[in-house]
């Protein structure tokens, strides 16, 4: 026989769950209706599809993030806006049809470009077993026929003068970004490193031959400065 302690018990656990799972679907349409929203406002016309997708990643990347620590972020409102929005917002300067995010990590910004630009090739690098496990594991999951995982670091990677934009997304200064990521680049490429403040520092620090820009980037929902930083091999003479 079930002691009514027992029971009692019991069905407090199934009423926590039961909460918990509800918490979790009201974030996730919360979090839904903000990426459609910020769709609107960054131009970016995204799918019911994609944006669904986009959420369904960020829960995963949550629950892998338990075991794995694989972000600093904890909460679904953080990783849709300080990972995913964050990477959209740098979509429209990137060019060319293969890319490659170095230092991918937990796969930001290169996983968010690759879910709305289908047609382009994206390759993930990152040096950390765990960070490319997870990586591999979503990719699968959520069937991205365009994106690579490469489990490398740039120092050692070996294709040169392949890529048409080579992202980067808080991975040392722009003067080591520049030294690691230019010689991946086609001679018409590009890199785009994300920053925060205008990095006005490591810019006057910037001693490798290479063409600059500077641009500011919003992202809805994100109180905070960002940046991106372009660089572009020098015109040859």
């Amino acid at each position: 026989m079930v002691r009514s302690a027992e029971l009692g018990e019991t069905s407090e656990r199934l009423a926590q769950q039961a909460r918990e799972e509800a918490c979790g679907n009201d974030a996730h349409v919360t979090m839904a209706n903000r990426m459609r929203q910020a769709s609107s406002m960054m131009s970016l016309d995204l799918t019911d599809g994609q944006i669904e997708c986009a959420i369904a990643y960020s829960e995963l990347l949550l629950r892998w993030n338990l075991r794995r620590n694989l972000t600093a972020i904890r909460t679904l409102e953080g990783v849709v806006i300080k990972h995913f929005l964050d990477s959209l917002a740098i979509v429209g300067h990137i060019q060319g049809q293969r890319i490659i995010d170095i230092g991918s990590g937990a796969g930001f910004p290169g996983i968010a470009v690759a879910l709305v630009r289908p047609n382009i090739q994206v390759v993930l690098l990152d040096a950390k077993g765990k960070k490319v496990q997870f990586l591999r594991h979503a990719i699968a999951k959520f069937g991205f026929d365009n994106v690579e995982v490469v489990h490398q670091r740039i120092q050692n990677y070996s294709s040169r003068g392949g890529f048409d934009t080579a992202l980067v997304r808080s991975l040392g200064s722009l003067s080591a970004i520049a030294e690691f990521a230019l010689p991946v680049l086609t001679k018409r490429g590009r890199v785009i490193a994300m920053k925060g403040k205008k990095p006005e520092a490591e810019l006057a620090a910037l001693k490798i031959p290479c063409r600059v820009e500077v641009k500011k980037v919003d992202v809805p929902y994100l109180d905070s400065d960002r940046h991106c930083v372009i660089l572009k091999h020098p015109v040859q003479s």
